[in-house]
């Protein structure tokens, strides 16, 4: 820690409005930092509070006067950095994120070298009393709130712990709310060259890997030839879908203000009936969910089993009928589409929603979760994200499952979905939209203040929508979901998420009691009524042993090779 305290007289008196301000000393830069997760820095702070706090910096000795005894130099030199920085300090880690939750998934844990938030003060009037008079020490503050009550903004900037090589340059300049990103590559900007400290310095995007490789962008033709005319076609119907949609949207929402929105084509449709079957077996209601069917076939089954739903057509463009054989293929592109435009309708419209995709199953209704009742808890804010788990840097810093969440209706979100219908280039070039709408997301927040929270993966709050990382990842917490051991609360929902396609996922579900299908309704043209499909109690199903299930499955194969038994 580093000592914060009054300069001496005679720096006091060169000041022509004779201000009280401290400042810190007796600690290197390299180890500040090593201290750095977040470093936060606070702009255009206010006039200094007098009273008791005013007494408690008079109190404070001159010998902290920015000047290492080890080496005789300012660590913070006034004459060339005062106007960046007049002093730091420490503040609990867990404190700090509690008061400045800025969304993201708290996942990283606090440990020695990471329990603790340096804070940099920029202005004098900024610090805050402190009782520490060890110059070689920064002050310590246990509670965020003492330690930035004179700050009037508060910049948060996020830094991976531990990060070999790295190195952060803060500049005085007109604020940037982006972090620019350079690193050592050949001048050839080569990828298939690793980052090697014999290589000059590059500018580069946040996404280049220290292998060297980086995703490219959309063609500009890609707008040209294949989005623009399926966007320009979707922009020219808007207005007729709008009314057709209206009153199926009023019919869903019912005398609230919320839908569940769901999207599916006959590829999909075992897991969208197993969504159905296992919440009427839980005796959950379903009314407000608004189904988009993008196919005839699909729209059929909806009305035969009573769900109320909406007839795509050629609305969205040509839309795939068959299932998604793997992750990120063009049938699975071509469905996130239809993805982007369900959620910007019925948000347009001005309804908050709930978009899930169909391989979930209900154990509570998740409606009651973001029921404005529940802010208290879940705070106030625009959006709210599964965590999904994946920790690349084309998801940070938010890592949102674009499968389950939930989004508020007001100005800002209708921007950003309206924004997010325009980059369909970016969507196809990348296989998905959920890294698409991951940048989206990280920008207007910066630019426009919209306010993302994602439902931290390991966190309590988090640990109540699960899915398909935990699954495959969270072996102890599986095992205590599986035996309905867990200590928290029970989940609402479960995800399965992170799983290659269909087949797999309907088997890993009736591992876990969760399938609700009867197998005659399974693959096949023509779907009977829901009471001739749905199983009351399921049974569980083995297929792997090295798979989360209900029961032990020890006599099951390994669906990956050589691995041993989940129980």
């Amino acid at each position: 820690m580093v000592t914060i305290t009054n300069v001496s007289s005679n720096s006091r008196n060169n000041n022509a409005s004779n201000k009280r301000f401290l400042s810190f000393c007796m600690i290197s830069p390299i180890t500040l930092l090593s201290h750095f997760l977040v470093a936060v820095f606070a702009f255009q702070v206010g006039v200094f509070f007098g009273g008791s706090m005013q007494k408690s910096r008079d109190g404070f000795t001159s010998s902290v006067s920015g000047v290492s005894f080890t080496s005789g130099m300012d660590v913070f030199p006034r004459q060339s950095i005062g106007q960046l920085v007049a002093g730091a300090a420490l503040v609990d880690r867990s404190s700090f994120i509690q008061q400045y939750d800025i969304g993201v998934p708290w996942d990283i844990p606090n440990k020695p070298g990471n329990d603790q938030v340096m804070l940099l003060y920029t202005h004098p009037d900024t610090l805050p009393a402190t009782t520490t008079t060890d110059p070689r020490k920064l002050p310590m503050f246990s509670d965020s709130i003492s330690a930035t009550q004179n700050c009037l903004e508060m910049q948060v900037v996020l830094i991976k712990p531990e990060r070999k090589g790295q190195c952060v340059g803060i500049v005085g300049q007109w604020e940037s709310f982006h972090v620019h990103h350079f690193t050592r590559l050949p001048p050839s900007m080569d990828t298939n060259n690793q980052v090697h400290r014999k290589y000059p310095m590059q500018y580069v995007s946040k996404y280049q890997q220290p292998n060297g490789r980086s995703p490219g962008l959309p063609a500009a033709q890609t707008l040209l030839d294949d989005y623009g005319p399926i966007l320009k076609d979707y922009l020219e119907r808007l207005p007729s879908i709008l009314e057709r949609l209206k009153p199926l949207a009023q019919q869903a929402a019912g005398s609230g203000n919320t839908i569940v929105v769901m999207v599916c084509n006959f590829g999909q449709s075992e897991l969208f009936l197993n969504f159905v079957c296992s919440a009427k077996a839980r005796n959950l209601d379903l009314s407000r969910v608004l189904l988009f069917a993008t196919d005839d076939e699909m729209m059929a089954l909806a009305e035969t089993w009573g769900v109320t739903a909406f007839a795509v057509g050629d609305d969205f463009g040509e839309m795939p009928k068959k299932a998604a054989r793997a992750y990120g293929d063009k049938v699975f592109a071509g469905m996130m589409m239809a993805k982007v435009y369900c959620v910007q309708l019925i948000n347009m419209l001005g309804y908050d929603l709930l978009f899930q995709d169909v391989d979930i199953v209900w154990y509570k209704n998740p409606l009651d979760y973001f029921h404005a009742d529940n802010v208290p808890i879940i705070g106030d804010f625009d959006l709210y994200f599964q965590d999904d788990g994946a920790r690349s840097s084309r998801y940070a810093p938010y890592s949102p499952n674009t499968g389950f969440y939930f989004i508020r209706h007001n100005a800002r979100t209708e921007y950003l979905f309206s924004v997010f219908l325009r980059m369909g280039d970016l969507i196809q070039q990348s296989g998905s939209h959920q890294s698409a709408l991951t940048t989206l997301l990280a920008d207007f927040a910066s630019d426009r203040g919209l306010k993302v929270k994602v439902l931290g993966r390991d966190d309590p709050q988090g640990q109540l929508f699960p899915g398909g990382f935990h699954y495959h990842n969270r072996k102890e917490f599986m095992k205590q979901f599986a035996s309905n051991t867990l200590m928290t609360e029970k989940p609402y929902i479960f995800h399965m998420s992170w799983t290659h396609n269909k087949d797999n996922k309907q088997k890993f579900l009736q591992q876990m009691g969760d399938w609700y299908v009867k197998a005659e309704c399974v693959g096949v043209e023509a779907v009977p009524p829901m009471q001739d499909c749905c199983i009351q109690e399921p049974e569980v199903q083995c297929h792997y042993r090295d798979k989360p299930s209900r029961k032990p499955c020890i006599d099951s194969p390994p669906i990956d090779k050589g691995k041993k038994s989940f129980w």
